[in-house]
């Protein structure tokens, strides 16, 4: 099967809160239908008592009928093939396993306890993210 590939490009995505980063590194490349997203998130203060959520590339928008849940509010039990893993300053990590459709141009990513995100983001603490997310508009071939 032949695919619609891209080669890896940069992006700046917006976060949903001001979370205190002191750098992100974010890329993405397509493959058929999908945009595939992989990131990096440094804390440089505290977070915030609210859920990590990041933007795709500007002009993207989620397919719905390839998400798996319903996507009405907020997408609450919405999955996005993904995964993430959190490591905290003190050298633990913690990983996430649920990445889910936060509104049609926003992933967010919830730890496995269930917890928000940001409550737990601290000085130093840093972020890995995949993502492989279905836009709307593209095709498999």
């Amino acid at each position: 099967m032949s695919y619609t590939t891209t080669m890896p490009a940069t992006f700046t995505p917006s976060f949903s809160t001001s979370l205190n980063l002191s750098s992100s590194s974010f890329m993405w490349y397509r493959r058929g239908q999908f945009c595939y997203i992989e990131g990096q998130v440094f804390w440089g203060g505290a977070g915030t008592a609210s859920e990590f959520r990041f933007g795709l590339p500007s002009t993207f928008v989620i397919d719905p009928n390839y998400v798996c849940g319903s996507t009405s509010q907020g997408g609450a039990t919405a999955s996005i093939f993904g995964w993430c893993e959190w490591w905290k300053n003190t050298g633990t990590s913690h990983q996430v396993i649920w990445t889910h459709y936060a509104s049609a141009t926003m992933i967010g990513m919830w730890e496995t306890t269930g917890q928000w995100w940001g409550s737990f983001a601290a000085n130093t603490d840093s972020l890995n993210l995949y993502a492989k997310v279905p836009i709307q508009g593209w095709t498999g071939g």
